[in-house]
């Protein structure tokens, strides 16, 4: 802190230290209040599948045959199932 904010802030607490400690939380809540108004949100992370990622696989999925009925995905799992088991 620079010397004439240190000094404010001893100048302060030496007029608020006396006070009850429900006024003194009043105050504290109200300063802790003040400084969530005035940050800046951080950032919300992007997370590791963007849109683009998402649209470039539709993308790749995209094609001119009609989607497998129910039968073929059986088939399809149990020959899987049966590769990774035996």
């Amino acid at each position: 802190m620079a010397g004439g904010t240190e000094n404010g802030v001893a100048e302060v607490w030496d007029r608020v230290k006396a006070w009850p400690v429900a006024d003194r939380l009043a105050l504290a809540s109200r300063i802790l209040q003040s400084l969530e108004r005035e940050q800046p949100r951080p950032a919300v992370p992007t997370p590791p599948h963007s849109r683009r990622t998402v649209m470039d696989l539709l993308g790749a999925w995209a094609t001119d045959q009609p989607p497998p009925t129910d039968d073929e995905v059986e088939r399809i799992i149990d020959e899987a199932v049966m590769r990774k088991h035996g």
